[in-house]
C-alpha cells in the first residue's frame, strides 16, 4: 500500500492513503508487559475494538450532520492492522479568512455542535493543554474552505439514555465551555 504518514503518536498513526482519504490506526505498543508468575506477555489493548468503537461513533455523528470527519470503510493497514478511513481534509489556517466569514463558520458550528449534544453524541475532546502554563490548543477542530469540521472521536461517547446524560452533565458542561474558549480564539481580532 502506498501512503504518507501525516501524524503520528504513542495513541495512532494517520496516514494519507489517497488525495480524498486517510486512515488512522492505533499504535502498536512498543513495549511488552509480562504477567509476574507465569512470564507471559499479557496486552492490556484491543485494537479492533478502539477501531470498531471509533467507527460507530463516527456513523453515528455522520447520521446527524457533517461536522465530523466522514466514516468511508474500515480497511486493513499493511495486511496486518485494522484501521478506520475517512475523508481527507485540507485544513486551512484559522486567521487566514476574515473576522466576518469566521463569524459565520462559528455561527454554523455552535448549530451543529448544538444538534450532536441534543441526539447525545459528546465530542470529548475539543481542547487540550499543551504545556503546564495553561497554553491550550484546538488541534481536534479543523478550519477548511467550507467551514469547521471536528476530528477525532477517541474520547467521544455516544449518551443514548437520559440517565447517561445526568451521569455524564459535567463532562457536557466543560465542552461547552471548551467551546466557549474556542469561540473567543477562534474570533480574536489580534490575529485578524
Amino acid at each position: 500500500m502506498n501512503y504518507q504518514i501525516l501524524s503520528e503518536n504513542n495513541n495512532h498513526r494517520l496516514v494519507a492513503i489517497s488525495d480524498t482519504e486517510v486512515g488512522k490506526l492505533r499504535a502498536v505498543p512498543t513495549y511488552q508487559w509480562v504477567n509476574a508468575v507465569t512470564g507471559e506477555e499479557v496486552s492490556f489493548f484491543n485494537m479492533q475494538m478502539d477501531v470498531d468503537a471509533e467507527i460507530e461513533k463516527l456513523v453515528y455523528a455522520n447520521s446527524i450532520n457533517d461536522l465530523m470527519v466522514r466514516f468511508i470503510r474500515k480497511d486493513k493497514f499493511d495486511d496486518e492492522y485494522d484501521m478506520v478511513v475517512m475523508e481527507r481534509l485540507y485544513p486551512i489556517h484559522y486567521h487566514s479568512i476574515s473576522l466576518e466569514k469566521r463569524k459565520e463558520y462559528f455561527e454554523k458550528f455552535y448549530h451543529q455542535i448544538s444538534e450532536l449534544h441534543d441526539k447525545g453524541f459528546l465530542h470529548g475532546d475539543i481542547q487540550q493543554p499543551i504545556n503546564d502554563i495553561a497554553e491550550v490548543v484546538f488541534s481536534n477542530i479543523v478550519l477548511t474552505e467550507t467551514g469547521l469540521r471536528l476530528i477525532d472521536t477517541g474520547f467521544s461517547m455516544i449518551l443514548k439514555s437520559e440517565p447517561n446524560l445526568r451521569k455524564y452533565f459535567e463532562r457536557y458542561y466543560h465542552e461547552l465551555l471548551e467551546i466557549k474558549n474556542f469561540e473567543e480564539y477562534f474570533l480574536s481580532e489580534e490575529y485578524s
